[in-house]
């Protein structure tokens, strides 16, 4: 389950650093630092799509260990931005980073529960709402006598 966890700390991680580089050196609001991420979330969503279809074509090693390579070369490439350099300078490294991880993560998840045995899965339960225990709203108030 080592890959599970790499995909997961690496993109959580450095997009959590990406929020704060952004904000916090680039001075941008978080709306435009939502929209700016687009790219990189955008590019993750599409490809654990992909990944989901490829896998049974390729196997999990393939997009895990590519998944992984793309998402180290958006990383790096992210690591020659400067604070003054245009989102267009950047946008791809965004890009890279998400497809990698969005490739790692859909196989990597999978492998990480196969292993889980059956028994131990999370089966569906009640409502995580606890019932009413208030009285029907016609009654009337009672009294702290």
């Amino acid at each position: 389950m080592g890959h599970f966890h790499a995909a997961r700390v690496n993109f959580v991680g450095l997009s959590l650093l990406q929020v704060l580089w952004l904000q916090r050196v680039r001075g941008l609001t978080a709306l435009q630092v939502g929209v700016q991420l687009l790219a990189e979330f955008g590019a993750f969503i599409a490809a654990s799509v992909l990944a989901g279809i490829l896998v049974r074509r390729l196997g999990p090693r393939v997009l895990i260990t590519a998944g992984l390579l793309l998402a180290a070369f958006g990383a790096a490439l992210f690591t020659q931005v400067e604070p003054d350099t245009a989102f267009a300078g950047y946008a791809a490294a965004f890009v890279l980073f998400g497809l990698g991880c969005g490739l790692a993560n859909a196989p990597s998840t999978a492998l990480a529960v196969g292993h889980v045995p059956p028994a131990a899965r999370a089966r569906p339960t009640a409502p995580s709402t606890p019932p009413a225990r208030s009285a029907p709203s016609s009654a009337p108030a009672s009294s702290p006598h």
